[in-house]
């Protein structure tokens, strides 16, 4: 269950740091 919460949360926090770097290209 803990093992899952922190998946759950590296998933998010990739997700996050893809997105700022797409939006940084983007400009």
């Amino acid at each position: 269950m803990i093992s899952n919460y922190l998946g759950k949360q590296h998933r998010e926090f990739l997700g996050y740091r893809c997105l700022l770097q797409c939006s940084l290209q983007s400009h």
